[in-house]
């Protein structure tokens, strides 16, 4: 479905970011959120992209989140409805 066959104002937010930082959202490990960009209040999609910070996977606090889990790519993994 395309946003053009959307009723007006009948949309999902929704926001894409790389593992394993999403690991850490979900997780609860990171509460701060580096975006400039202010976040409305409201229900919002959590979409894994496809790349992976493969550095960051070295990282001793990812290391602990992921604990050698393979880390989902390319997919809707959580929604708020807050």
């Amino acid at each position: 479905m395309s946003a053009s066959t959307l009723p007006e104002r009948d949309w999902i937010r929704g926001i894409s970011i790389r593992q394993p930082y999403v690991a850490r959202v979900l997780a609860g490990a990171k509460t701060v959120e580096n975006r400039p960009v202010r976040w409305r209040t409201g229900g919002v999609l959590l979409q894994t992209s496809k790349a992976v910070d493969r550095p960051a996977l070295s990282a001793p606090l990812i290391g602990r989140t992921i604990r050698d889990r393979q880390p989902v790519t390319g997919a809707v993994v959580s929604e708020s409805t807050a």
